[in-house]
């Protein structure tokens, strides 16, 4: 069950997520005007009323890391749990730092702390427990200002409660995707995160596979093409023969033509992008 914060020129945003995301997924918009985060966190909870996950449209992290997340918060069902990591794959990202007392946080700044300080850099992933779900039912809707701008802020201002319940939940590394070089970092850290292997679409014997690949089910692949590594093809797409494709993303239903040769960037139905 999902609720999904979309802006008033987002509607086809909303019509992909209802028409061609997950069948089996319930979808909830909330419209976002001019509200800060805090205040939008604080009418979802109202709206909402139990315990709930928070990601950013653009923040990703280690595959499997969402479940060990949930985990954490069967254990701790209160508590607001943040996902932080020692290391951003962002470049020249702003970063936030929870300071820890184990796994307590106990404050959060955004001047990297000294080297004997316990921290963590947070990602826009978090888990709303009970009493955090409470604290923004009671929030004053009508100070707008007060619980600073985004997540991490209104986090601090929780967290300075004698009777907060916050604490952060580590993952092997965070990513905030602003640009194609950043989805394709991402794509090649998926792809190594996952031992599995992607193979789901029939290829010709003199198809050359060099792992770590991921094809859907539904591709086309010609004669003599040379796959990876850090290759992911989605579905409806068609590669035509004697193409060398890595470091790259085929999306959906695009085209590569035969003998192209792709080394780091996104093909599209539109066309090709080097990044």
């Amino acid at each position: 069950h999902y609720y999904v914060v979309v802006g008033m020129n987002e509607g086809t945003v909303a019509s992909y997520l209802n028409k061609q995301w997950k069948p089996d997924a319930k979808i909830e918009f909330i419209m976002r005007t001019n509200e800060t985060i805090p205040i939008l966190l604080a009418k979802a909870a109202k709206r909402i009323g139990d315990s709930f996950i928070i990601s950013s449209y653009n923040s990703f992290s280690y595959e499997r890391f969402i479940s060990s997340f949930i985990k954490e918060h069967e254990a701790n069902p209160e508590h607001l749990i943040l996902a932080g990591a020692q290391l951003n794959l962002t470049p020249h990202a702003e970063n936030y730092y929870a300071v820890l007392d184990e796994q307590r946080v106990t404050n959060i700044v955004t001047e990297k702390p000294a080297k004997d300080v316990r921290q963590l850099i947070l990602g826009e992933i978090a888990v709303c427990g009970s009493h955090f779900v409470d604290y923004l039912q009671a929030l004053d809707l009508q100070k707008t200002s007060a619980y600073g701008k985004n997540l991490f802020q209104l986090a601090k201002y929780y967290a300075a409660n004698h009777d907060a319940k916050v604490m952060a939940g580590e993952t092997s590394w965070i990513l905030r995707v602003q640009s194609d070089k950043d989805l394709l970092l991402l794509n090649k850290r998926l792809l190594e995160d996952s031992n599995d292997s992607h193979i789901l679409s029939e290829l010709p014997y003199t198809v050359k596979i060099i792992q770590p690949v991921r094809i859907d089910p539904q591709v086309s692949v010609g004669q003599g093409v040379v796959i990876g590594p850090h290759v992911y093809v989605e579905s409806g797409s068609s590669i035509g023969y004697g193409a060398t494709i890595k470091n790259a993303l085929i999306l959906e239903k695009s085209s590569v033509p035969a003998n192209t040769q792709i080394d780091g960037g996104i093909m599209t139905r539109r066309g090709f992008f080097k990044a």
